[in-house]
């Protein structure tokens, strides 16, 4: 309404239910309720002994034993209200108690992620193991034709390289098109991560290298004449 200038909406009238007020600053979004839930519009009024609120939240910050001052806090609401109904938590055992199920579905993606990312690799390894043993008739002949062994050992790593370059790219077009489905499973955390992204697929394309630079040294070290 005021431009993106919170600045702008100071002294302005505002009408809440059937109150007339006034603006006097614009603050940031308070999250209240659920760490899950949407924060809605809020208007935060002068409390008004005439019309009490049905809920009232009292935070407050203790330098000493908490349970001391749990007591406390009983003991001074009951002065003022003997039939209020009074809950008293910490901030922090309410958070645990929002994201206790929370934490144990993301340490259950994070286990199956890192099954799944061994698997693969694995699984890559071998396959590209694999490949580069087929080929050494290939390679002995083309060091029988004077190749040297740094230029055929190159070959092949750049060669069994290529798929799983191109394995990454596809991954991340898809990831880019499924996004939206895994949105909702976080909490205030972006989904493409640069870093993380370029780490994972870094050490694919090493762990790639590294599997088809190995067998593909000792081919190299053979004598094309008993291949």
């Amino acid at each position: 309404i005021y431009c993106g200038q919170p600045a702008l909406a100071v002294e302005h009238p505002i009408k809440v239910g059937t109150r007339s007020c006034r603006i006097v600053g614009v603050t940031g979004d308070v999250r209240e309720g659920r760490l899950t839930e949407q924060i809605p519009p809020t208007v935060h009024t002068r409390l008004n002994s005439q019309v009490l609120p049905s809920q009232l939240y009292v935070v407050a910050r203790v330098h000493r034993s908490v349970g001391n001052e749990i007591a406390a806090v009983h003991d001074a609401i009951r002065k003022i209200d003997p039939g209020a109904f009074v809950t008293v938590a910490t901030v922090l055992a309410s958070f645990d108690a929002q994201t206790e199920g929370n934490k144990f579905n993301a340490e259950l993606l994070i286990a199956l992620a890192i099954c799944t990312a061994l698997l693969a690799a694995f699984g890559i390894a071998v396959t590209v193991a694999q490949a580069t043993v087929e080929r050494r008739r290939e390679m002995a002949i083309r060091l029988a034709l004077g190749a040297g062994k740094p230029e055929v050992i190159w070959r092949i790593v750049r060669t069994t390289s290529v798929p799983v370059g191109s394995g990454i790219l596809l991954g991340a077009v898809g990831i880019s098109i499924f996004r939206d489905l895994f949105r909702g499973l976080l909490f205030e955390t972006t989904f493409v991560d640069v870093r993380v992204w370029s780490a994972a697929a870094l050490a694919l394309l090493t762990l790639t290298a590294f599997a088809a630079w190995l067998p593909a040294r000792e081919a190299a070290e053979t004598d094309p004449a008993i291949v």
